[in-house]
């Protein structure tokens, strides 16, 4: 699953990894994601990954995505790509 980063086969605007230097871990479990934390220690990335079906979300990840546009710069995190095909470069799938 964490090959994909490494070898570039995730496509992320803005995003180039060093990727002899990257390191992945995880940062932890809730009802809806897990999140994992890649780092080449000059560029950090959290991957949200689901652990529902999408049917079962509370809210739709295509929402959360879309209210990231209105976090102002100086406030923290925003999200910068999504893939929610069934086909990803991470192999997740909703169950």
């Amino acid at each position: 699953m964490w090959s994909a980063p490494r070898t570039g086969a995730i496509d992320i605007p803005h995003v180039r990894f060093a990727t002899a230097r990257l390191r992945i871990s995880a940062l932890g479990a809730g009802e809806s994601y897990a999140a994992w934390l890649a780092t080449d220690g000059a560029m950090s990335l959290v991957f949200r990954l689901v652990r529902r079906s999408l049917e079962e979300m509370p809210c739709p990840m295509e929402d959360e995505f879309q209210a990231g546009a209105f976090i102002p710069d100086d406030l923290g995190s925003r999200p910068v790509a999504m893939d929610n095909s069934s086909d990803n470069p991470l192999a997740t799938k909703g169950r």
